[in-house]
């Protein structure tokens, strides 16, 4: 349809206007295929078009620098659209270090198809998560290990006695545990949300149990948490926190920016002035 018009010295507008279609869509169409001779050919061009469609756009990740780039950030648990803007954020000169977060959603669900282990590191699951304990009153804790630190073997629910912490109520609390293991659900009725209650509450419910059976736990910022370090004493507990791997994930509002990297360049600005 474009060739015969082309040859009969049709213009780009006027090839778009017959077709339908914009002319920014028909002038990129004949510069990919017009090669050195500035003569498009219809036929290659409907052939390249086929063999793109059955490589597809995420076989870019099967090896090079974008593939490393994008590769490492999942492990992380960061969404397609952070790795996206951050990459380009990282690289924004280089036209091959460009690639669309839909094209990593579907490298991810080529890769479950095929039995690979890619999407296990997707944060929610098309789960719908409900944001809570975001603003300026939203609570600090401090002092405990990185979630990023935490045995492999937890992280792949290989062995019993790894907890992660739960919580549901406002006004009655319920301090829930899970065991990742075995899924085995362990839970206290608390009259009050307060750190000293969830404290006693979760150290009767983990006492019972030998200490192979309970050898980490992950807790939040939550405020009920604030005295986690009694459970490290009495329990021998190694208590995880998510602070450091929220910290070193990138976010939209900083425009795709690292928070610890926007609060080191401002601490060190502060420092110099």
């Amino acid at each position: 349809m474009i060739a015969p018009r082309r040859i009969l010295g049709w213009s780009i507008r006027s090839i778009a206007s017959h077709l339908g279609h914009a002319s920014s869509i028909i002038s990129p169409e004949l510069c990919r295929n017009s090669g050195g001779t500035r003569v498009y050919a219809g036929y290659w061009a409907y052939r390249d078009a086929q063999r793109r469609r059955r490589i597809g756009r995420h076989a870019c990740l099967a090896s090079g620098m974008l593939a490393t780039s994008v590769q490492e950030k999942p492990r992380c648990r960061w969404s397609p659209e952070q790795i996206v803007y951050r990459v380009r954020l990282g690289d924004p000169h280089t036209i091959q270090m460009r690639i669309s977060y839909q094209t990593i959603y579907t490298w991810l669900a080529a890769d479950h198809r095929t039995g690979g282990s890619w999407s296990r590191y997707l944060r929610h699951h098309h789960r719908r998560r409900k944001r809570d304990g975001n603003g300026p009153r939203a609570t600090h804790i401090m002092g405990g290990g990185s979630l990023a630190d935490r045995r492999v073997i937890a992280h792949r629910r290989g062995c019993f006695g790894d907890l992660g912490r739960g919580s549901c109520g406002r006004r009655r609390f319920v301090a829930t545990h899970v065991d990742r293991r075995s899924r085995v659900l362990l839970a206290a009725k608390v009259s009050r949300r307060t750190a000293v209650k969830v404290t006693v509450a979760t150290r009767n419910l983990l006492h019972p149990f030998p200490p192979q059976e309970r050898q980490t736990l992950i807790v939040d910022n939550g405020s009920e948490w604030g005295t986690f370090s009694c459970l490290q004493r009495t329990l021998g507990l190694q208590v995880y926190s998510v602070v450091a791997v929220l910290n070193k994930r990138s976010r939209k509002c900083l425009t795709y920016q690292i928070p610890a990297e926007v609060f080191a360049r401002a601490l060190g600005g502060a420092l110099q002035s």
